[in-house]
Formats: structure tokens, C-alpha cells, sequence
């Protein structure tokens, strides 16, 4: 002991002389430390612990390549639906929109969250035990549902199981919990750490909600994609109208009226319009009529956010009073259901 107390105070003495080499020697080790650890994390996640999906070895990610282009391209809507339906050598085929950004409600403040807008069968092609509810049904790919990854479900709603039938506010718009995903799971795309899944057809809401330029071409391939869904149609002449571009939201509006002479149109849609250019009685009008036709969009109007122009007005006031729903003036704020016809 004697000799180890000796050693140390020679060192410390030698040291003390050169104290640029110590300081060097420090921070060499210390960055050895911090790359050795970052490189063991990534490692750790990307090949020690396997994903939590059913037989990884056989989930491959397919991609497009043009000459002279990188590696690798993203599909295009028809491109997809092709690999889809023709390809032989898989057993499934889903696909997802990268990164959608979004505010989600619930307890505390919103939040910034980064997700994924899905195909119905996306959880299904990836062979994903859901711990909590259940991933999408085919017809929930245009239907406002969400699902929750573990970690958001943990953080913004306390782990609470009753969370399931809850409806939670994404991007100023209601979604409703169907399920929560295993621990662990980040998505099919390992560098990608998004927090929530939606259906395909909800990307364009979401995008539009955020005025995000993509939000076109989402609302272009949801258009085709449902030939030709009045809500799709409307929802980008909206977009366009908010966005400045008049001329191109009312030619988009005389082809919604004129298909509607073929076919319903929800008077609803073509409110929505109208409130985006500004046209207020139009736009009232149209909600009346909506009214009268018992439309089930109505539900909408205390808590969607494109109708927040036409809130102090005294026709919307009434029309929320009609549909059962408390009036701003009765609650002191934004207009909440109360129940529906």
C-alpha cells in the first residue's frame, strides 16, 4: 500500500509538470469512451436486437432507380399499386410516407411529433403483434384512426389502457386510437423513428393542416387513388384557396358543383370551399344545406380548424346551436360537442 501511495504522488508530480499532455490524454480517452459507445448503440439497435416483427430476414425494402440517379427512389402512387397487385415474389406489399410532422394533443401541451402515414396493410406485411388494440382494417385507410407507438403512448398518455376509442387532436384534427405498437418498434425503416401511424388518405390533411407544399401530391394521389372523393377534391381546393391561389380554387369548385349533378356531392365539401375563399354566405348556405341532409361531416365543425373564420358569426352560431352542439357564447371558447343527432 505504502509503495501504490508513492506511485501515484510520482505521477501526479510528473503531471503536474506537463499539463498540455494530460489535458491531450484526457480528451483522447474521453472521445475513445464516447465513439466506442455511440458505435455499440448503433450496433445495439441496428443488429444485436432484431426488430419486433415477424420473421425479419424476410421483410425487404423495395425501391425505384433511374439511370444516373442515386439509389434509391420513392414510389409513386400507381407504381406502388402495380408492384401491388402484380408482383409474384412477396407475400405482401405495403407502403409509407417517410416523415410526416404533426402537433398531437392529449395531456399537457401539444407536442411536435414526427410520423407515418400507412397503407391499411402496413402492420400486417410486417407480421407486428399489436400489445394494445390493432393495427388497420382496409376500409380504415381513409377514416380518421390513429396508432400510437410505445413511446408516446407512455409519455403523452400515461400508459393508459383506457386510451383505445379516445379521440386525440392531430394537427388541429380528431383521430381516433385504434392501437398502441410493441416496445421497440420504430418502423420498418431502422434510421426512421416516427411516433404514430395513419392511413394513406389521412397524409393529406395532416400535410394540409401544417400548409406543407407535399400536401398537393398527397391530395392529387388521394383524389385518384379514391376516383375522384369529393372530400379529397375539396380539401385541396381549400388548400389552394388558403394558399393564395384563387383562380385555380374556384375552376377546382366548378368542377365539384358540376359532378355533383352526376352524382351526390356532400354539401359539406363544398362549404369548405367556399370558406376558404372568403365567400361566407356561400360557405353558410352550403352548411345549411348539409344540415338538411342530415350530413355526418357536420361533426366537425366545433373542432376543425378550417372553420375558425366563420366561428363569431351569428348564422354559425345558430347552425352549431341546431346540431345540439354548444355555441361559443355558452361555453366562453372554441365550440365543443356536447352529443350529435
Amino acid at each position: 500500500m505504502p509503495a501504490l501511495r508513492q506511485d501515484l504522488t510520482f505521477a501526479f508530480r510528473r503531471f503536474s509538470k506537463s499539463p498540455g499532455f494530460v489535458l491531450a490524454v484526457v480528451l483522447s480517452i474521453g472521445l475513445g469512451i464516447a465513439a466506442n459507445s455511440t458505435i455499440f448503440s448503433m450496433v445495439s439497435r441496428f443488429v444485436l436486437r432484431p426488430a419486433p416483427v415477424g420473421d425479419p430476414a424476410t421483410l425487404l425494402a423495395v425501391h425505384t432507380s433511374h439511370e444516373g440517379d442515386e439509389c434509391c427512389n420513392n414510389f409513386s402512387w400507381p407504381t406502388y399499386t402495380d408492384v401491388r397487385d402484380q408482383a409474384k415474389s412477396f407475400s405482401g406489399v405495403a407502403a409509407y410516407y417517410e416523415l410526416l410532422p404533426a402537433s398531437i394533443g392529449g395531456s399537457g401541451e401539444p407536442e411536435r411529433v414526427w410520423g407515418q402515414s400507412v397503407t391499411a396493410n402496413y402492420f400486417d406485411v410486417a407480421q407486428l403483434r399489436l400489445p394494445l388494440g390493432r393495427g388497420f382494417l382496409e376500409r380504415e385507410e381513409k377514416l380518421p384512426v390513429i396508432v400510437l407507438s410505445h413511446r408516446l403512448w407512455r409519455r403523452r398518455f400515461n400508459a393508459d389502457p383506457g386510451v383505445l376509442g379516445k379521440s386525440v387532436s392531430l394537427s388541429g384534427h380528431p383521430f381516433t386510437v385504434i392501437g398502441v405498437t410493441p416496445p421497440g418498434f420504430r418502423g420498418l425503416d431502422l434510421v426512421l423513428d416516427p411516433e404514430f401511424w395513419i392511413g394513406h388518405f389521412q397524409l393529406a390533411q395532416a400535410l394540409a393542416a401544417s400548409c406543407d407544399p407535399a400536401a398537393f401530391d398527397a391530395l392529387n394521389q388521394a383524389s385518384r387513388f379514391s376516383n375522384g372523393n369529393s372530400k379529397a377534391l375539396s380539401l385541396r381546393a381549400w388548400l389552394l384557396a388558403t394558399q393564395g391561389h384563387t383562380s385555380e380554387a374556384r375552376s377546382m369548385l366548378g368542377a365539384i358543383e358540376s359532378a355533383g349533378r352526376d352524382r351526390f356531392i356532400p354539401p359539406y365539401a363544398v362549404a369548405l370551399v367556399h370558406a376558404g375563399l372568403g365567400d361566407t354566405d356561400a360557405a353558410l348556405d352550403a352548411l345549411d344545406r348539409s344540415y338538411d341532409c342530415h350530413d355526418v361531416h357536420l361533426a366537425f365543425l366545433p373542432i376543425d380548424s378550417k372553420w375558425d373564420p366563420l366561428r363569431d358569426h351569428p348564422r354559425f352560431q345558430r347552425l352549431l346551436s341546431r346540431c345540439n352542439f354548444m355555441s361559443d357564447v355558452e361555453f366562453g371558447g372554441r365550440a365543443k360537442a356536447s352529443s350529435t343527432e
